[in-house]
């Protein structure tokens, strides 16, 4: 089998090398250049007890490959493997899963058949039905996550405006990205009704122009609470690079609704 491994830090580089030892042919791709050419010249980044030799030995058997191409990788490949990193967000402990969620956008912008997508890298319950949704509407047509016809039901948040002549593909990863880095305040399940709207104004490169304006109206410490961390989401979500620059005039202002109830029904357990 022909195998794509995004990420090659201690779980990509270690599976990827041993499933080439077990005689399948994969490709390890890092958007770190200095760590792919460290590879090609045998230096491991990790230490891991009996990897360097195994490494050496896969590459001359030309079942090891590494590169910084994600196009180039999956060529002619059957699966790929998602392996980079979830590090622990500062202040709850919660994963990071804004690399998966930009791994995934990539990835899903190349595929062109059908193919098995797996999730290696540390994730929390729910994370793969996110990332099928983004596999899949990507491109309605091709359903090359889950083969069925994609679900336009706004599954997190509410984008209005301008926004809304956006691909459902940049909206879904818009969603997915605030999702994973909204921490609700404790007690705000029970808020079913609780909703707050930040404008957000970006500039072309995915950053905020100017700090997140909250334009719903409301007092008491719930909504206080919400208004906060929903805030936060957004300027710790920076820069949003899912959303295209030659779309620059539809995303550059958005209005994007917080709603508790379609946001905890999405949400893993906390």
């Amino acid at each position: 089998m022909r195998i794509a491994m995004i990420g090659t830090g201690y779980v990509g580089l270690v599976s990827g090398t041993c499933l080439a030892d077990f005689g399948h042919h994969v490709t390890c791709v890092d958007k770190d250049q200095a760590k792919i050419e460290g590879l090609l010249a045998g230096k491991m980044p990790i230490w891991e007890p009996g990897l360097e030799g195994l490494v050496k030995a896969n590459v001359e058997r030309g079942r090891l490959a590494f590169t910084t191409d994600l196009t180039k990788a999956l060529e002619g490949v059957e699966a790929v493997f998602i392996a980079v990193g979830t590090p622990s967000r500062r202040g709850d402990g919660h994963a990071d899963l804004s690399f998966v969620f930009a791994a995934v956008e990539e990835l899903a912008g190349l595929l062109k058949d059908p193919i098995v997508v797996v999730t290696k890298s540390t994730v929390p319950v729910g994370t793969g039905d996110k990332i099928a949704a983004l596999l899949d509407k990507r491109d309605p047509q091709r359903n090359a996550a889950t083969g069925v016809e994609a679900n336009a039901t706004p599954s997190l948040g509410t984008a209005t405006g301008a926004a809304a002549q956006l691909s459902q593909s940049e909206i879904d990863a818009l969603r997915a990205r605030l999702m994973a880095l909204w921490n609700p305040p404790v007690g705000m399940q029970d808020a079913s009704q609780t909703q707050v709207t930040i404008r957000i104004r970006f500039r072309k490169d995915g950053t905020l122009a100017v700090g997140p304006q909250v334009i719903t109206s409301g007092s008491g410490a719930q909504f206080n609470a919400m208004r906060d961390s929903a805030v936060r989401a957004v300027f710790v979500g920076q820069p949003y690079t899912m959303l295209r620059p030659e779309h620059y005039e539809q995303w550059k202002e958005i209005d994007f609704t917080f709603d508790t109830k379609q946001m905890f029904h999405d949400l893993p357990a906390r």
